[in-house]
């Protein structure tokens, strides 16, 4: 499953805000699903953000 979110709007520096706490949040629940979450940004530019998690399910998962 892909995520993409985007903005026109200011844009931030990943580098000095990437360790904000809504990033940080997203990256963590990504991360429990197996995901990426990927942030395209830059001050003035708008951002960009991509969510991947992968849709894989065990054999078991389909006799629950």
């Amino acid at each position: 499953m892909t995520l993409h979110i985007a903005d026109s709007g200011l844009g931030f520096d990943a580098q000095i805000d990437a360790a904000g706490l809504g990033l940080i949040s997203m990256r963590e629940r990504a991360a429990l699903l197996r995901g990426e979450v990927v942030v395209d940004t830059f001050p003035g530019g708008g951002t960009r953000i991509g969510v991947r998690i992968p849709l894989r399910c065990a054999p078991s998962d389909f006799h629950k």
